[in-house]
């Protein structure tokens, strides 16, 4: 999202807060915690869609990938007709094993 839609979206949370933060992240307990912050007072809700629109700048999903890739834990790729990236000739190591403590 550009700068306009970022200062668009930063007014839409001054009008209706709960609206922003939905647009930014979905209905998921951002949404939730939003509602009621609004309910407690006008600024808190304020606050808290600035903070989710800070936060998540892409949006939620953006958000995770970037996470992931930088923690090493990239999702699978979804290539070609829906088929796993594995499937089409790329490799993925697999995770290594977790040692159960028994050794004979």
């Amino acid at each position: 999202m550009g700068l306009v839609g970022g200062f668009c979206l930063g007014l839409l949370a001054i009008v209706l807060p709960p609206l922003a933060c939905a647009v930014r992240t979905g209905c998921d307990h951002h949404f939730i915690i939003n509602i009621i912050l609004t309910i407690c007072g006008w600024i808190p809700g304020i606050l808290h869609a600035w903070y989710i629109i800070l936060r998540f700048p892409d949006g939620k999903d953006a958000t995770r990938r970037r996470e992931a890739v930088r923690q090493g834990r990239a999702p699978v790729v979804q290539q070609g007709y829906g088929q796993p990236a594995a499937a089409q000739g790329v490799y993925y190591p697999p995770p290594p094993q977790q040692e159960t403590g028994y050794r004979y």
